[in-house]
């Protein structure tokens, strides 16, 4: 029984230190974070002036394996449902609703390459995206627009 109590920590200690994100992720991640907060680079002032709201983008630290592997930006898919939300603030009615409903996004890689979902979780957008996601930005509306 020892044996095996001892083959399970040493795997559980194993397993965590696989996940450890490296040197080169965590530079990547905090570029990624430097990119959402930049109102010269995301469309944090294009929400703030077309909203006049602040609605912050935070990413899965998960994203920065399989996204820096195939060399995408994880920070620009995630801010393309920043723009989708910007786009509806176009008219009064769902102004309103984005303002009142959606504070944050949080966004998660997806298991699939193509994958682009969407679910709000209290106020927050969660925005599940992989790889070779496309028309984010749309999308995002499109299920506000069905959800709010």
């Amino acid at each position: 029984m020892k044996k095996l109590s001892f083959s399970i920590a040493t795997l559980a200690i194993l397993a965590t230190t696989a996940q450890a994100a490296t040197l080169a992720e965590k530079k990547q991640m905090d570029k990624w974070n430097a990119y959402l907060t930049d109102a010269d680079s995301s469309y944090v002032k294009t929400v703030q002036e077309k909203c006049g709201v602040a609605i912050a983008v935070k990413l899965d630290e998960a994203f920065t394996t399989q996204f820096m592997k195939e060399n995408v930006n994880a920070a620009a898919f995630c801010d393309s449902a920043r723009e989708g939300i910007a786009t509806m603030c176009g008219d009064a009615t769902s102004k309103a609703e984005v303002i009142k409903r959606v504070k944050s996004i949080a966004c998660h890689p997806s298991k699939t390459a193509e994958e682009v979902a969407f679910k709000l979780n209290g106020t927050t957008l969660d925005v599940t995206v992989g790889t070779q996601g496309s028309n984010i930005a749309d999308k995002a509306k499109e299920f506000l627009e069905n959800n709010l």
